[in-house]
């Protein structure tokens, strides 16, 4: 069969079927250890980090999104973008060869699996779009945007201890909205709790590639390992072993400038109340 065969070919498609449609799961208020969730994956030389206490507020994140959501953005953005704009959305060519890509692409059976290969850039744009297309009303009440890895790790922690079916940490490491920083940006070695703060994201303009990268976690069948795992990747290139999921964030305050909301409205072009 076709869909067996490729599934060989692409490692990236050894994943479970549990995602039906965009589900979002309800992460209620809650104090967390990242320690006791990773195991300290996330940041392994810091000792004290097994101390460190994190306060989530409630939320709510969806599955992984699916190959067949992604293309309704897609077909959507074909009718007003730019043919370039458009060809730079679909997912990275590099992910497999170019006939094994085309039947990806192509073929309805894949519709079901996770989008994989799809750059930070689009995860953010498919946001976008969906952001618009779900506020029914002229003001923007909510965003949907890319997880923080805390949400991540909240999310995880919380549907591991309900024993509730997900699709965390297993075949796809997930994109977040945290900035890669070799220089240390995570925070200072002494800090219990900085190692798991991080930077939310900020658009970078005219910056060099390699500080535009973004932090990807959770475990994937690229490194099959026990426990999470979090590296930086380019924002531009997209990859078979990252997928994404999305989480659908209020603007509680309209005129909370600073809001991370509302400097990812700001970095879109749009405010809260439509034009």
């Amino acid at each position: 069969m076709l869909l067996q065969k490729i599934s060989i070919i692409f490692l990236f498609l050894q994943l479970s079927t549990d995602s039906n449609g965009q589900n979002f799961y309800n992460i209620p208020k809650q104090y967390i250890r990242p320690y006791l969730i990773l195991q300290d994956s996330l940041n392994p030389y810091r000792l004290k980090s097994k101390n460190c206490v994190l306060e989530t507020d409630n939320f709510s994140i969806s599955n992984l999104i699916t190959l067949g959501e992604f293309k309704e953005y897609i077909a959507e953005i074909k009718k007003d973008s730019s043919h370039s704009f458009y060809l730079s959305q679909w997912p990275d060519y590099s992910i497999a060869s170019e006939e094994n890509y085309k039947q990806y692409i192509t073929n309805d059976s894949f519709n079901n699996y996770p989008a994989a290969g799809i750059t930070w850039n689009a995860a953010m744009n498919f946001c976008k779009w969906k952001t618009l297309k779900d506020n029914k009303t002229d003001t923007i009440s909510f965003i949907y945007r890319l997880p923080r890895y805390v949400e991540w790790i909240a999310a995880l922690g919380y549907l591991d201890g309900n024993k509730i079916k997900h699709d965390f940490n297993n075949n796809f490491s997930d994109w977040t909205t945290n900035l890669y920083c070799e220089a240390g940006c995570l925070g200072s070695y002494g800090d219990s709790c900085s190692g798991y703060k991080g930077l939310d994201y900020y658009p970078l303009k005219n910056a060099p590639p390699r500080m535009n990268r973004m932090y990807a976690l959770g475990n994937s069948f690229n490194f099959n390992r026990k426990t999470s795992y979090i590296r930086g990747y380019y924002t531009f290139k997209g990859y078979r072993h990252i997928a994404f999921r999305i989480v659908k964030s209020p603007i509680k305050d309209n005129n909370q400038k600073k809001s991370f909301e509302n400097k990812i409205l700001e970095s879109w072009g749009i405010s809260n109340q439509r034009q």
